[in-house]
């Protein structure tokens, strides 16, 4: 199979992109989803999620719940409303 020049370009945009990425700080591992949980600004605390775990009921119950609280247009990073248990 030809590479296209299209298809090469592409490659080296999304690699570009994933240096300059990894550059900033706070960026999670790959495999991982940054989630932030919480009911307000003050008891709010970042998770990273491995992609597995979203395939759990338990998961998917709470992103509904994030859904039904904030929409699914929700700009940033993925946030879900629930008490924080303390430690």
């Amino acid at each position: 199979m030809k590479k296209s020049k299209e298809n090469v370009e592409y490659v080296k945009y999304v690699h570009l992109v994933e240096k300059e990425e990894k550059k900033r700080e706070g960026i999670a591992p790959k495999g991982y989803i940054p989630v932030i949980v919480g009911n307000s600004d003050e008891q709010m605390e970042r998770f990273l999620v491995h992609l597995k775990l979203f395939k759990k009921p338990q998961i998917v119950s709470l992103l509904d719940m994030a859904a039904r609280e904030f929409g699914y247009h929700q700009p940033g990073v993925l946030r879900i409303p629930c008490n924080l248990e303390t430690r």
